[in-house]
């Protein structure tokens, strides 16, 4: 982004002047236009109305960047590539992103035959360490004068533990993620990628920031899902129009993932280029699931997807189990260093789901076709489970990895298998 352009105004009248209903329905025509892309390619290729999948991915560390890597890759090569052809969009937060994004990229990659790989080999990859580059530059740099600089493009920057983070993450995943936001834009409009949408929270007043290289403003518009005279309080903002001034699609898209996964005391909070200034942390504090994103763009679409779909399928790939009761505790150093925010984290799952259930159970009344949860949960002992840190130990790495190979998560293969082969 370009932070020597004159600083965008966040006042609640520039808020809601971001928004207009023309700009909705030209968006929401776009999308359909890609909609249609999406249902062409499917069709051709199964001769029936296919089922619209929609990618939930959990936050929480490392631990979900590899569990999502892992268990979206076995998923991909037993439906036999079906999964990311009838994907959609995939949405989440922290970890659970990195690894939708990094599975995006390398599906992409291997279907225009510029990379081959293996399932192992790109596990090992993404649960690489994170957290070691963190904790040598807060030690070494940031509890000091910082006096190290970078530029991008004409924009000078202090290098940090974020700065550090982002060139660790694209160390360990060979660069396949160093590219700018805007470059994805033509290839989801296209259909040949999923969309993916972030939405980190904002911390000055707990809007949400909707992050996507296509236009979604129509994710914004509570005025589209209220039962209202169209008064309702405009929570959530669109990145790309929001920052258009300052260059927001040239934001890097590992920045992005950054934003979406700042833990507090981790990773410091990413100031914007506002006035007053706004600063932005983990999605996981509204939203850990995505989910909030997925019902609102079923919603706008319900029609659409009457008409044009045989039902929908929200596969959710969770990190930890959802009827899991207690806290998350190891022995380490890290983990005791985290533990009072895994706690809060936790808490704040275990309510989202309340939420959501209830959410779903309302927005399934209106669809026509039906709306099916499959899920891709990281069963394990509640007294081992992988610590919530940017480290994971060779036994955690290794317990993880086991788990996208066991009995049950096998059954959720064959079942999401069979509900993409399904006739309507």
């Amino acid at each position: 982004m370009d932070y020597n352009q004159p600083k965008a105004t966040y006042e609640e009248k520039a808020v809601l002047n971001s928004l207009s209903e023309e700009l909705v329905k030209q968006d929401i025509e776009e999308t359909i236009q890609r909609l249609d892309n999406w249902k062409e390619k499917n069709v051709v290729s199964k001769g029936w109305l296919p089922k619209l999948v929609i990618i939930n991915a959990s936050g929480g560390g490392l631990r979900s960047a590899l569990w999502t890597t892992s268990s979206l890759l076995h998923a991909d090569s037993i439906t036999q590539g079906d999964l990311m052809d009838h994907t959609f969009m995939m949405t989440g937060s922290s970890g659970g992103m990195i690894g939708t994004s990094y599975v995006r990229e390398l599906i992409h990659h291997r279907e225009n035959k510029s990379q081959t790989f293996t399932i192992e080999e790109k596990e090992r990859e993404i649960a690489s360490d994170l957290l070691n580059p963190i904790m040598l530059t807060i030690s070494t740099n940031d509890l000091f004068i910082r006096h190290q600089k970078f530029y991008d493009g004409d924009t000078k920057f202090t290098k940090d533990r974020a700065y550090a983070f982002e060139r660790q993450l694209d160390k360990n995943t060979k660069g396949i993620l160093n590219k700018r936001l805007g470059a994805y834009t033509e290839l989801e409009k296209s259909g040949e990628i999923p969309m993916i949408v972030m939405a980190p929270t904002i911390v000055n007043d707990g809007r949400r920031l909707v992050i996507s290289a296509s236009p979604v403003s129509y994710l914004c518009d509570n005025n589209n899902m209220a039962v209202s005279n169209g008064d309702s309080y405009q929570e959530d903002i669109e990145f790309s129009r929001f920052f258009a001034d300052q260059m927001a699609d040239s934001l890097q898209y590992l920045t992005a993932i950054r934003m979406n996964a700042t833990f507090p005391y981790i990773l410091p909070v990413v100031s914007l280029p506002t006035e007053p200034e706004i600063g932005v942390m983990d999605a996981g504090l509204r939203d850990n699931f995505g989910l909030k994103t997925t019902y609102q763009f079923l919603y706008t679409f319900k029609e659409w997807i009457n008409k044009n779909t045989s039902g929908v399928v929200i596969l959710q790939v969770r990190d930890v189990m959802k009827k899991y009761v207690g806290d998350e505790q190891s022995g380490s150093l890290v983990s005791k260093f985290t533990a009072p925010l895994g706690s809060v984290y936790g808490n704040l799952t275990k309510i989202q789901n309340y939420n959501q259930d209830q959410m779903l159970k309302y927005l399934a009344d209106g669809f026509d076709t039906p709306i099916e949860i499959v899920t891709f949960q990281l069963q394990s002992d509640p007294e081992q489970i992988a610590s919530l840190s940017w480290h994971l130990t060779e036994e955690e790495k290794r317990d993880i990895q086991g788990r996208s190979r066991d009995a049950e998560l096998s059954s959720q293969f064959m079942y999401l298998k069979k509900l993409l082969n399904s006739h309507p």
